[in-house]
């Protein structure tokens, strides 16, 4: 599983629902290899936005391609999330249900 924690951008709340809608609608960012994939806006920390990827061991793609995934979503919301603020964290899934 990854991780991601960062500041959304002052006052860009609307504009990044929008970007989210037109990668949803357009199947944009996918990250293969993942189960799930989840943006959340915190309710306890203004502006944060907690980002998490589900992986699947068995398909999961190589460091590489997903930072190169990565990568583009980082740059496709750019403008609204300040990325310098990114705290990134890996961990392996121990248990689901």
């Amino acid at each position: 599983m990854t991780s991601i924690t960062v500041q959304m951008r002052p006052g860009q709340q609307d504009i990044l629902m929008q970007k989210l809608e037109e990668i949803r609608q357009r199947s944009q960012h996918t990250f293969p290899g993942t189960i799930a994939r989840f943006i959340v806006e915190s309710e306890t920390i203004p502006e944060q936005v907690e980002i998490s990827f589900v992986w699947r061991n068995s398909i999961m793609p190589t460091e590489r391609d997903r930072e190169h995934a990565l990568e583009a979503f980082r740059e496709s919301l750019g403008d609204v999330l300040d990325w310098s603020t990114a705290q990134y964290s890996n961990g392996k899934v121990l248990m689901h249900t």
